[in-house]
């Protein structure tokens, strides 16, 4: 399966992690926390709720 796919996927030069980005606990809070999450203003900027 590899090889049959590999030219589709092309190995990256650089793989990131989470601690590439700030961590889980900087990455849940700017993107998940239900008042400045980044997720929550786009849901609300479409009329959603995060419990809808």
């Amino acid at each position: 399966m590899l090889a049959q796919t590999k030219s589709k996927f092309p190995t990256p030069k650089t793989l990131k992690t989470i601690d590439d980005l700030g961590g889980w606990t900087k990455v849940n809070d700017e993107l998940f926390d239900p008042e400045k999450g980044t997720i929550a203003k786009l849901e609300e900027s479409t009329g959603l709720t995060p419990t809808q």
